[in-house]
């Protein structure tokens, strides 16, 4: 008995120092790409503009999720080569203010 039970606590210990250094989830929302200097100014299903007119693809799938929810007023829904200037806004520039 006093040998199952110290089997079973030293099962449990294994385990839980697995869980201790696994790494986070793929899926788990990444927020390093939106929060730069020079991060999104649009976004669009395929990737953004940054503040500099340059195009990026996001990192991850968590990146877009976070910049759509956070700055809904510029994100579009749809590929960027759909919109007139291949989505970029000139005379747009919310983040300087």
């Amino acid at each position: 008995m006093v040998r199952t039970l110290s089997v079973a606590l030293a099962a449990f210990a294994l385990a839980g120092a697995t869980f201790a250094v696994t790494p986070a989830r793929a899926d788990s929302v990444s927020t390093t790409t939106v929060t730069t200097q020079n991060g999104p100014a649009f976004g669009y299903t395929d990737g953004y503009w940054d503040h500099g007119h340059a195009w990026h693809h996001w990192k991850d799938h968590g990146d877009m999720v976070h910049f759509q929810k956070t700055y809904h007023a510029h994100y579009y829904d749809g590929a960027h080569t759909g919109y007139p200037g291949a989505g970029w806004h000139a005379h747009d520039t919310w983040w300087s203010h």
